[in-house]
């Protein structure tokens, strides 16, 4: 489950216009099914394998992704009359490593955690810039409805906790989720202008 499966899988797409990446999920999915239906005396081997070897496989993922992205800016940096914009180095970053169906969902979680949490510089517009948040009204429309979020929240914590306090704190930790998700959109207007060359 956890090697030959993900082998003849590699095998079998070699020659196929899908990522050798993907084989990674297959072995996870392997992994799952072992985990579910292998007796808990036979599972040596998979507890072997998620102390050891799932934790490599996670941080060289990420490793990888960073790496990647990083290159994929430098290139789009260096071209004359080019910003490098960080949401589509990490599009073509993720088309390269994904299946096509996984790159705009993984590329838009990442980017809004991004934007939102650690990019707060000022971003200079050149003279073949412009942005479009300030007239359009859509910082005080994302405003607005971070605000009706959080007191949404608020409410239906007190509501829910009454009933259940799992099924509250759940909520409340979806409702902070998509908040900032909803920041996150609404910061990357001003980092992301549209540029005539």
């Amino acid at each position: 489950m956890l090697i030959v499966v993900p082998l003849v899988y590699l095998l079998l797409i070699r020659k196929s216009k899908i990522p050798n990446t993907t084989a990674i999920p297959v072995m996870i999915i392997g992994l799952v099914i072992g985990s579910y239906f292998l007796p808990q005396e036979s599972q040596s081997y998979l507890s072997i394998f998620k102390t050891w070897a799932l934790p490599v496989i996670e941080i060289s993922i990420l490793t990888f992704v960073i790496f990647k992205v990083r290159r994929a800016l430098k290139v789009h940096k260096s071209l004359k009359n080019s910003t490098p914009d960080f949401f589509s180095a990490l599009k073509n970053t993720c088309a390269e490593i994904l299946p096509k169906k996984l790159v705009m969902p993984f590329a838009t979680e990442v980017a809004v955690f991004y934007y939102g949490l650690f990019n707060w510089k000022t971003k200079k517009i050149k003279d073949n810039e412009f942005t479009y948040h300030k007239e359009s009204g859509a910082p005080a429309l994302f405003g607005v409805f971070i605000m009706i979020i959080v007191i949404e929240t608020i409410a239906l914590h007190f509501l829910l906790a009454q009933w259940s306090l799992v099924a509250a704190w759940i909520l409340t930790t979806l409702s902070v989720y998509t908040a900032l998700q909803v920041f996150g959109f609404a910061k990357s207007l001003s980092k992301r202008p549209i540029s005539i060359n």
